[in-house]
């Protein structure tokens, strides 16, 4: 495996900027997202998905002369997993979607496929994130 090593502008830290990454899926939906969401992409060397180390979130580096010039969201990766095949409601109650704290969406992106359900369903009985994961 042949790594690059890139100078990361800003806050956000990549996981290794490298050309090639080895990514640690925690679910078969985020696999099966990442897929699709690389061959949206193109075979294009100027675009790589890449999971930022910060949030856990895939996003699109953006190269020119080999130098990172941008770094996005990923539409297609984030679409994908709101899918309703990834089996998880998007709002848990009457119209009101879930949002959270910057310390909560730390442990969501942490959480499998399973556990996002449960704890989607722990929401929906008026319990917060942090009590669902302080039970386990």
């Amino acid at each position: 495996m042949r790594i690059t090593v890139i100078a990361c502008a800003g806050a956000v830290v990549l996981a290794g900027c490298a050309a090639e990454e080895q990514i640690a899926f925690r679910s078969d939906k985020e696999r099966a997202c990442h897929a699709q969401a690389k061959a949206a992409l193109g075979n294009s060397d100027a675009k790589q998905l890449v999971r930022a180390q910060q949030t856990g979130d895939f996003v699109v580096l953006t190269k020119v002369d080999g130098l990172v010039r941008n770094i996005a969201p990923s539409p297609t990766f984030d679409s994908c997993m709101a899918s309703a095949e990834a089996g998880l409601a998007p709002q848990v109650s009457e119209g009101a979607p879930v949002q959270f704290t910057g310390d909560e969406l730390v442990i969501w992106n942490s959480l499998g496929d399973e556990a996002k359900r449960d704890a989607l369903l722990f929401i929906q009985q008026g319990g917060t994130l942090t009590q669902f994961v302080s039970q386990g």
